[in-house]
């Protein structure tokens, strides 16, 4: 269960389960509308949030209780991949709406 508890709370996981996620959720169409790459966003501000309510709850002596406190006292992902990966987010996004900008000054 510790081994379980530790690939969950992985940095590296939880980032790119949240870009998977995001992509699926991207993909699904209702109507007209759909999240795109916005997905991602969604998806990793729903997986911080249960990780971080899951750390909350652990006690002390109960099996996950480090990794639990390394999720509460350093946060869900480290700053540094906070940072990139919010830049990444921002890069697709300019991307995806920058060529219809012109239309947009056009007007």
């Amino acid at each position: 269960m510790a081994a379980v508890i530790s690939v969950l709370t992985n940095q590296f996981f939880l980032i790119f389960l949240a870009i998977a996620l995001g992509l699926l959720i991207g993909k699904i169409k209702i109507g007209n509308f759909s999240l795109g790459v916005s997905g991602g966003i969604f998806s990793g501000i729903l997986i911080g949030y249960l990780a971080y309510s899951w750390a909350s709850g652990v006690q002390e002596g109960e099996v996950g209780y480090s990794s639990a406190t390394s999720v509460l006292n350093t946060g869900v992902v480290s700053n540094l991949f906070f940072t990139f990966f919010l830049m990444l987010f921002l890069v697709s996004i300019g991307m995806k709406v920058g060529s219809s900008i012109g239309a947009i000054f056009k007007r």
